[in-house]
């Protein structure tokens, strides 16, 4: 029997529109479901439904545009609050007949520095945890919230639900932490921008901290620092698609020569691109540079605190990210031999077309 721990994100959960019309939080249920079918320990760690939080957010700048973070972390909480009273409240429906409990950050409680926007867990009481799994019943957790030793809520700033999950799994010493994403695993650069992007199988976590650090936004590198310094395998999966293997990430896999390709808007006109991998050279930067010339791209080389993992280099406009990505990537061999298939609507969410879809939320 494993002790498995489970994040589902926003995009997972739904939205208030749709996530019973699309069976969107159903379908977390059945995963759930199967988990403890297969023998595992299972604890869920969930997010606010998409765009919640950002409406929250949007709230309260209407009542007062002045950052009052303290009051902020109290109204940006509550978006959690919902997702895993109605993910709770479904487990334990007829339809699933599971026994599940929710539980805010307070109610465990996790405890935080008092850093009201960006807190940082430092300790996580994990004995009302203990005690649902010794009576079969499936915890499940508010991410991105804790609260001080004083008692005041505190939320854990971008996603800061991937940081719950991980510091939890590192608390109550699980196997595993799965992390079930809108994309079928992390890929060799973003697909939304790079078509022939290939999805990765297996990395090792300082892998996919360098990469995270320098813009993929697969997962905080936050969560992935915690892992490194606990040893806690992580796994990318899909949401929706069945047998789906997603990327596994742990210190035991083998360094890929080059891990991918990753890029940062810092701000308009200044955008970096990193390539990152354990076969990466510093004398890379002119071949890169020669490269995005020859497609009429000017850039230049800027260091990182990981000059001994990746090269950067930086272009000034972003609308020619996608022609510098697809360069650099050619450039180094990672292009794959057919092309990802996905649309998206005007939105930017991915419409699904088939199985080998994939979503724009890779590296």
């Amino acid at each position: 029997m494993s002790r498995v721990v489970l994040k589902f994100g926003g995009s997972s959960v739904g939205d208030n529109t749709n996530y019973f019309d699309d069976n969107h939080i159903i379908r977390i249920a059945n995963t759930i479901k199967e988990q403890k079918e297969m023998g595992n320990q299972v604890v869920v760690v969930v997010s606010a439904m998409a765009g919640e939080t950002r409406k929250l957010k949007e709230m309260a700048q209407n009542i007062d545009k002045i950052s009052r973070k303290e009051e902020d972390d109290m109204i940006l909480s509550v978006g959690e609050q919902i997702s895993i009273g109605l993910l709770s409240k479904l487990l334990n429906s007829d339809k699933f007949n599971q026994k599940a409990k929710a539980f805010l950050g307070w109610q465990l409680p996790i405890i935080t520095d008092n850093v009201f926007g960006e807190a940082k867990i430092i300790d996580i009481r994990t004995s009302e945890i203990e005690k649902c799994l010794e009576n079969d019943i499936i915890p499940i957790v508010a991410g991105f919230q804790g609260v001080t030793k004083n008692g005041r809520i505190t939320t854990l700033g971008f996603d800061g639900s991937d940081t719950t999950a991980v510091a939890l799994a590192g608390y109550i010493n699980a196997d595993w932490c799965y992390f079930y994403k809108d994309v079928r695993g992390v890929y060799t650069a973003n697909p939304r921008r790079v078509k022939k992007a290939s999805k990765i199988d297996e990395l090792s976590l300082k892998e996919m901290y360098v990469l995270s650090s320098l813009g993929a936004r697969i997962l905080h590198p936050v969560s992935i620092k915690i892992a490194m310094d606990h040893n806690i395998n992580l796994r990318v999966l899909p949401n929706f698609l069945d047998k789906e293997e997603g990327t596994i990430i742990e210190n035991n896999c083998k360094e890929r020569k080059i891990s991918g390709i990753t890029y940062f808007e810092h701000k308009p006109n200044e955008i970096t691109i990193s390539v990152v991998g354990n076969s990466v050279l510093q004398s890379d930067g002119e071949k890169i540079i020669k490269e995005l010339n020859k497609n009429k791209i000017f850039a230049q080389i800027v260091n990182t605190e990981f000059d001994d993992m990746s090269i950067t280099v930086e272009i000034g406009w972003i609308e020619q990210l996608d022609t510098a990505l697809a360069a650099i990537h050619t450039l180094y061999n990672l292009d794959n031999e057919y092309e990802v298939r996905c649309s998206f609507n005007g939105e930017g969410k991915q419409i699904y077309k088939d199985p080998a879809v994939t979503s724009s939320t890779g590296i």
